[in-house]
């Protein structure tokens, strides 16, 4: 949910030769478990309801081509942090390889940290000021 627009950005940028149909079907096919993964953050964090601001907090997610995190998810610190945690090291580590592999590029701006998570009709939402 709060990443898709990355991904977006990887299919827009990603540097590829249209001529190489068997190369192109394993960068899809890469993608693809790059958005699974994603899904699968997305999926743990849309299942918790945000009814105590306290109760929520931040963490880098992805990583861009040019380096720094691709984006911010909001997460519940009474929520399984350490599968959590460990779901957004494999997608972030799965990306920057993503990125490496098939040379993709970005408009290297740095992604700025929120400043809090507020809910929002139950769903957490990032807060920058």
């Amino acid at each position: 949910m709060y990443n898709y627009f990355f991904l977006f950005l990887v299919l827009i940028f990603t540097a590829c030769d249209k001529n190489q149909t068997s190369e192109l079907s394993v960068q899809e096919t890469d993608l693809k478990l790059l958005v699974e993964q994603l899904e699968e953050v997305d999926n743990l964090v849309d299942n918790q309801v945000c009814d105590n601001e306290a109760d929520w907090q931040f963490r880098p997610i992805g990583s861009k081509a040019c380096g720094g995190p691709a984006a911010y998810i909001p997460y519940s610190i009474k929520m399984d942090t350490a599968t959590l945690f460990a779901l957004v090291e494999k997608y972030t580590e799965a990306q920057r390889k993503y990125n490496i592999e098939y040379g993709v590029y970005d408009d290297c701006a740095v992604v700025t940290p929120p400043s809090s998570v507020i809910c929002v009709d139950g769903k957490p939402e990032l807060f920058y000021e």
